[in-house]
């Protein structure tokens, strides 16, 4: 943690970035002056160990941590959908496990955490064309009949009346997010972890 004057930063090490988006927005609203710096790492252990060696103030881990030096709480569900074009067959179903678009091409946001490993594990056939920048990502989502993700999280952030959500069946393609913190971390820390208690 960084203080200025009254002003404090906390350092966040996150799995995906949703979860930093939504804790940001609680933090902003519930502790005026308190603002949150953060990376998403795709590496689980990696996130951890920020939080161990307090290289991070806070964690958002995909798995809760029940060790007696830390507090963990559960604090959102995020799910991952096939973002397909109304005119593909895939958006007239009702559910689609990733095994049977194996070997499609997919657009996706470089910046997604370990839902990038995710889904490359799960189909390793796939073209998968990663893009940096939102924007580009959002209009190439637009203007082309290629397969996208997206969640319940993101997808108001570029919404097309073009394309329909289709939910994934694959249990990875639901992640339940833990905010995780060292219990003798500054009060700052522990009063964050306490909101997303409540």
């Amino acid at each position: 943690m960084r203080q200025t004057g009254s002003s404090k930063t906390l350092n966040v090490a996150s799995v995906a970035p949703a979860p930093v988006w939504r804790l940001a927005s609680r933090v902003t609203e519930r502790f005026p002056g308190t603002m949150l710096t953060s990376e998403t790492i795709d590496d689980e252990q990696e996130v951890e160990r920020r939080l161990f060696d307090r290289s991070a103030d806070l964690a958002i881990t995909r798995r809760p941590i029940g060790l007696p030096n830390v507090a963990c709480v559960p604090f959102m569900v995020e799910n991952l959908f096939i973002y397909a074009p109304a005119t593909d067959s895939i958006a007239q179903q009702t559910s689609v496990r990733l095994a049977d678009l194996d070997g499609r091409a997919f657009l996706m946001n470089a910046d997604v955490g370990f839902w990038g490993d995710m889904t490359r594990a799960a189909l390793p056939n796939a073209r998968i064309i990663m893009q940096q920048d939102s924007n580009v990502l959002a209009q190439l989502i637009r203007t082309s009949d290629v397969l996208g993700f997206v969640t319940d999280v993101s997808e108001f952030n570029h919404p097309d009346e073009n394309r329909v959500r289709v939910p994934i069946q694959d249990a990875d393609a639901h992640a339940t997010f833990y905010v995780v913190a060292m219990i003798d971390a500054p009060q700052a820390v522990l009063d964050i972890v306490e909101a997303v208690r409540r």
